[in-house]
């Protein structure tokens, strides 16, 4: 299964840099348009993900992962990343154009959303074809699984 980019949700930007309806003018949708093209030409998604038993004995803290993870034979670590031209861009636009830096943010998180749904659906339907189901993914941050749980997986995964 490859790491891919098929397309950056406009919906999620818009959602990102809270917007809820409201009007907004053309040159932002300008903006807007112009920083989706920039952070997909610099997109080289790739991800690195491991089944359980070469994590085994991973701590989890809380109560929401077990209770997810109850009933469960095995777990699938999963890393996925842009690549470094993404931190590059974003952080030459933090120094030149702050709005183009934020918006570019918000794409930058669409489209990391894309390629984590298009790794889900291709080992949901390799599962299924061994009789197995996914449970829905979950993140550090989300619940009570501490955002610093985040380093722990990447050096898990290294």
């Amino acid at each position: 299964m490859e790491a891919r980019l098929t397309q950056i949700n406009y919906n999620e930007i818009l959602m990102y840099l809270g917007y809820r309806g409201q009007e907004r003018p053309p040159e932002l949708e300008q903006q807007i348009q112009r920083c989706i093209k920039q952070v997909t030409e610099s997109c080289q998604p790739s991800r690195l993900s491991v089944r359980n038993g070469e994590i085994a004995g991973f701590p989890l803290e809380g109560k929401d992962m077990p209770e997810i993870l109850s009933g469960c034979q095995e777990a699938i670590l999963l890393a996925v990343t842009l690549g470094p031209q993404i931190e590059q861009l974003l952080m030459r636009r933090e120094v030149t154009d702050m709005a183009d830096a934020l918006i570019m943010d918000a794409c930058a998180s669409a489209a990391i959303e894309n390629v984590c749904d298009h790794f889900e659906f291709d080992l949901r339907e390799q599962l299924e074809r061994e009789g197995k189901f996914l449970t829905d993914r979950f993140s550090p941050g989300y619940g009570d699984l501490p955002l610093h749980t985040q380093r722990r997986l990447c050096e898990a995964l290294n």
